[in-house]
């Protein structure tokens, strides 16, 4: 079924924060994010919502666009519901979640998860991905790089020479040597 910009609005603003409607442009915006404004857009004629963050930077012509584009891949991996992205067209760097609809029904838990999904990624990375933007520098904390500390681990293996070893004789559950005695 198809859902409307007001009855997502109405649903993020039964809890609690003010959302700004566009109807006329299918969309809506919330300042509940220190440092940025979450929009939220219904497409596809109702059958597809997004929510995203765009106040970032780009990463057009920066000497700091590799390690952006590294920290994204690390974010991805962290974040299962946000998106962190580049628009190839601008370079401009954001969060994005997508969901859709198509032939079901959206739920107001489902739209407020998509939402609180989306503050917690801004509160938790939105600052240090702003200053990695323009400075080269991203400031880890110790929930950041789950990612990075198993290619560390992986790394370390790999130098050491004890690489990954592979199962062999009783360890081994296509070890078929039990079955001829």
């Amino acid at each position: 079924m198809p859902i409307t910009i007001q009855t997502v609005a109405k649903y993020i603003s039964d809890d609690g924060p003010d959302v700004y409607v566009h109807a006329e442009r299918d969309r809506c915006m919330t300042n509940v994010v220190a440092g940025g404004a979450i929009e939220i857009v219904v497409e596809e004629g109702g059958e597809y919502l997004r929510f995203m963050v765009r106040q970032f930077g780009t990463i057009k012509d920066s000497p700091h666009a590799a390690a952006v584009q590294e920290r994204l891949l690390k974010l991805n991996y962290d974040l299962k519901l946000v998106k962190a992205c580049v628009d190839n067209a601008d370079g401009e760097v954001m969060f994005e979640i997508g969901i859709p609809i198509e032939d079901g029904e959206l739920t107001p838990k489902q739209v407020l998860r998509g939402f609180r999904a989306m503050v917690m990624a801004m509160h938790r990375h939105g600052g240090k991905l702003r200053r990695l933007i323009y400075t080269g520098e991203w400031e880890a904390d110790d929930r950041d790089d789950s990612l990075e500390r198993l290619m560390a681990e992986m790394r370390e293996r790999i130098e050491s020479g004890a690489g990954f070893p592979i199962p062999t004789g009783s360890d081994d559950p296509t070890d078929d040597e039990d079955e001829d005695a």
